[in-house]
């Protein structure tokens, strides 16, 4: 007689994310013109879907083209984008003590 695996035994429980996409993104080369969709656009930005979708909505965020129902992402257009959005930090020397 099998034993269902309890809920404390993680070994046999595949992980939410099998991380295959990330792994398949670590292993290609950035190609600049590449189009891409919004899955993998907020995997390398870090965002989720629904943001990307909130943000061309609201007509914000990096410049996306839309291809009959689908919306593709430029892999320029996002690295132009976390650059334009790059902020380092000033600090006033002259209220220093």
């Amino acid at each position: 007689m099998r034993v269902p695996p309890s809920r404390s035994d993680t070994s046999t429980v595949a992980p939410l994310h099998s991380g295959a996409r990330e792994q398949k993104l670590a292993h290609q080369p950035a190609q600049p013109d590449r189009l891409i969709d919004e899955h993998e656009a907020a995997e390398i930005l870090n965002l989720k879907v629904a943001t990307l979708r909130r943000w061309r909505w609201a007509h914000k965020g990096p410049c996306w083209i839309k291809l009959g129902g689908s919306v593709r992402y430029r892999r320029s257009d996002l690295d132009a984008f976390m650059e334009a959005n790059r902020h380092s930090p000033s600090y006033d020397l002259s209220t220093a003590a």
